[in-house]
């Protein structure tokens, strides 16, 4: 008998409603279709069932002309989904990929300066205050959790979409981050 794979705590941790027989939506071959009966882009995962790329993509169009904003309404809606699976006692980070060492550091917003430019703001494991900036074309950026700084968990996830549905309902693009004031 072979040890359990510690691989499977963690996909059960982080991935707690997902049914490992269900099959995804890349395996279903279903591609949910907006209203004119365009196909949004979906994410193609082996745990995205059709029901969750079917939420991931609502509302997306493939028709944005900057490629920053079309990279920071995505990655807004898959920073808002990863924070669904963190505990009250953890938060939002990343990492560089490709970055020496493992340097971390809490995400306190998120922005971009089009037509090329992704923002991250926040703050490093000695609580000062960094600000990545990344070409859209070479994003490479682990999300993890951290510990949380504060009282309350950070959730940035549903205040860029409620930016983004702002921005849409004035029919004007998506603000860019402000420095945090923390």
């Amino acid at each position: 008998m072979s040890d359990p794979d510690p691989r499977d705590d963690a996909a059960a941790r982080y991935l707690p409603d997902v049914d490992p027989d269900a099959p995804s939506a890349a395996a279903a071959g279903e591609v949910p279709r907006s209203a004119d009966g365009e196909a949004p882009p979906v994410p193609v995962t082996a745990w995205t069932t059709p029901e969750d790329a079917e939420e991931l993509a609502r509302g997306l169009t493939a028709r944005m002309s900057n490629p920053a904003e079309w990279a920071f309404v995505r990655l807004g809606r898959l920073i808002e989904d990863y924070e669904k699976s963190l505990s009250p006692e953890e938060e939002i980070g990343a990492r560089l990929v490709g970055a020496p060492g493992d340097q971390t550091f809490h995400i306190q917003d998120l922005g971009f300066w089009g037509p090329d430019l992704i923002l991250f703001y926040g703050k490093n494991q000695h609580g000062r205050p960094v600000r990545l900036i990344q070409h859209y074309e070479h994003l490479n950026v682990l999300l993890t959790s951290l510990p949380r700084e504060k009282d309350e968990p950070r959730r940035i996830g549903f205040v860029l979409r409620e930016k983004l549905e702002k921005a849409a309902a004035q029919n004007a693009p998506a603000p860019a981050a402000a420095p945090s004031a923390e």
